[in-house]
């Protein structure tokens, strides 16, 4: 237990323990009754609970001796080759299972999904189809739209939401306390702000802070004050600052999805906006946050915000 990483050794057991997604974990809770699951998608930002209420409902649906018979799972990030779909996943999920008093099916979990190509993604679809008598699939990803409409249509889908700040740094509190880590209110604050809610990123971050002898090492912060004047500038159509501005974000290691995350209280909280040019705007942000995630460039992205900005 003692070699274990702090997110591994606080990851919940149960679904009960899952912090925050009480609509999914009343769902799940009556799959657990019924011992039958659907096929499932989870998917949502990271840190938010995916993996671990998968694990937790797999150990909840069978016992330990005949877990690993039961059980596969997969990180398709690492594995996202059709040759792993062809092979490892379909051999697993052809095959029956002997009838016990557990869930009369095996489980296939399979992570980060939405970094599969479109090949692998068709031949998993039909594996899904073929053997879902005695295979159920749990199906994770961040972006449900890279994931195909023909997998998607075969799932139960769950949305897991962002989890607010009480509730990570009571978390953190609480790690911090148990594993005797000295850290202040105002490096706990720090810490989640820099993560943006990813419970895990700040638990491991955490675990840095305790390794580092108390010193807080944080990620590549974006500075809120160049985020202003992007966005004055572009309100100015002031064309040679919103370049500059655009290139020292880009330049300092930050990205364009920073920018969409702190640009948000900026236009919210603007009283030179009106209530329907703040909703505008957001609309249109909506579909560069869509872009960026299906790989367009950070520099364009950035320099068509500007111009919404202004035209709004």
């Amino acid at each position: 237990m003692n070699n274990l990483s702090l997110v591994e050794k606080y990851r919940p057991s149960k679904i009960e323990d899952i912090l925050e997604q009480h609509t999914i974990v009343n769902a799940l809770k009556k799959t657990i009754k019924n011992k039958n699951i659907p096929h499932l998608l989870f998917y949502g930002s990271s840190g938010v609970g995916k993996t671990s209420i998968a694990l937790a409902l797999v150990k909840s649906l069978f016992n330990k001796t005949n877990y690993d018979d039961r059980i596969l799972e997969l990180n398709a990030s690492d594995e996202r080759g059709i040759q792993i779909v062809r092979e490892k996943i379909k051999n697993f999920a052809k095959f029956s299972i002997n009838n016990d008093n557990n869930a009369k099916f095996k489980v296939i979990i399979l992570d980060e999904a939405d970094s599969m190509t479109l090949e692998t993604q068709l031949a998993l679809r039909y594996i899904i189809e073929q053997y879902s008598k005695f295979t159920r699939f749990i199906i994770i990803c961040n972006y449900i739209n890279k994931i195909i409409e023909p997998i998607i249509s075969r799932c139960a889908l769950y949305r897991f939401k962002p989890i607010k700040k009480n509730g990570v740094l009571k978390i953190l509190r609480k790690i911090s306390d148990n594993e005797n880590i000295k850290i202040s209110k105002t490096e706990l604050l720090t810490i989640y702000k820099s993560t943006d809610g990813d419970l895990r990123y700040t638990i491991n971050l955490l675990e840095r802070f305790k390794f580092m002898n108390n010193i807080l090492c944080l990620p590549n912060i974006i500075d809120t004050t160049i985020i202003k004047k992007f966005f004055d500038s572009s309100i100015n159509n002031d064309k040679y600052n919103i370049l500059k501005n655009i290139n020292t974000i880009l330049n300092n290691g930050n990205s364009a999805t920073e920018v969409l995350i702190n640009i948000l209280d900026i236009i919210t909280y603007n009283n030179q906006l009106s209530e329907l040019q703040k909703c505008n705007i957001l609309y249109e942000i909506s579909f560069i946050d869509n872009y960026l995630n299906n790989g367009c460039d950070d520099y364009i992205q950035l320099i068509y915000l500007s111009q919404i900005i202004y035209n709004i």
